[in-house]
């Protein structure tokens, strides 16, 4: 996967995961395993895959 293809999936993330990487440095999360994941286009699914548990709507991913 060429860089500018990697780089131009981040504009698909949800607004509250691109949040939570630029005010939280330091968690677990960070953008070279946001870039290696494969990551829904649901914003919901992405929350719940980024937190690793259940949303609270019930959705479980993965």
């Amino acid at each position: 996967m060429t860089q500018a293809r990697r780089l131009l999936r981040l504009t698909l993330l949800a607004p509250a995961v691109v949040a939570n990487l630029l005010a939280n440095p330091d968690v677990a999360i960070n953008l070279e395993a946001v870039l290696r994941r494969v990551m829904p286009l649901d914003w919901q699914a992405q929350r719940v895959v980024f937190a690793g548990g259940v949303d609270r709507t019930g959705f479980t991913c993965c």
